[in-house]
């Protein structure tokens, strides 16, 4: 049987918001993802996502604290236990019925930021300033790891979104003797024995 993802946009070379320091061009990375999923950058279509939960450090809720516009101090990493942010994105309905997707902005301090994410077809509860939402069935998208390359190199978000929702997000390092894809993040339809979209995530995958 053949699948249709459909019709795709994309998001060619989009310059990081703030890409002076390792930490901004983290922060910088995960807004992206967010903006990106959200339509706020990129093609934007039938295929964005929802924001239903989130935090930026100070406030918990269900809209999207981290805003349309890149604000650093919405974008705050700590530990477990210690306020930081998070932020919680459904599925269009078009890609599947119920599909969550949690960024994580979790490590030892707001100088080491570390990417953590997360799928759930149950969805995500609880969730507060000190720790992010869980859910039974979620399965990490990414382990614990300092999500972009160093900073001294330029740096570009490139992605592409289906009509469905289906997408692919990448963060290439140039300047280098070849591109390297810091960060690749996507999900895409499952086959029929599949119980999930398949989802998939590479960090530091390599020279390309």
């Amino acid at each position: 049987m053949a699948y249709e993802l459909g019709s795709w946009g994309q998001m060619v070379d989009e310059i990081p918001s703030d890409p002076t320091s390792q930490l901004g061009l983290s922060r910088s990375l995960v807004w992206a993802l967010k903006a990106f999923l959200k339509g706020t950058i990129g093609p934007g279509g039938s295929g964005v996502w929802t924001v239903v939960q989130s935090s930026d450090g100070a406030e918990a809720d269900n809209t999207d604290r981290w805003g349309d516009t890149y604000t650093p101090g919405a974008l705050i990493c700590g530990a477990a236990g210690v306020a930081h942010s998070w932020i919680v994105l459904k599925a269009p309905a078009s890609l599947s019925s119920s599909l969550y997707f949690l960024l994580d902005c979790s490590g030892s301090s707001n100088q080491i930021f570390m990417g953590y994410s997360y799928f759930s077809k149950m969805g995500f509860t609880g969730g507060d300033l000190k720790n992010r939402p869980t859910a039974l069935d979620e399965v990490a998208g990414s382990t614990p790891s300092n999500i972009c390359d160093s900073y001294t190199y330029t740096h570009r978000f490139n992605g592409i979104l289906s009509a469905r929702g289906d997408f692919v997000f990448m963060s290439f390092s140039l300047g280098r003797s070849l591109t390297y894809a810091a960060a690749t993040l996507g999900v895409m339809e499952a086959r029929p024995v599949d119980t999930w979209p398949f989802a998939f995530l590479a960090e530091a995958v390599g020279y390309i």
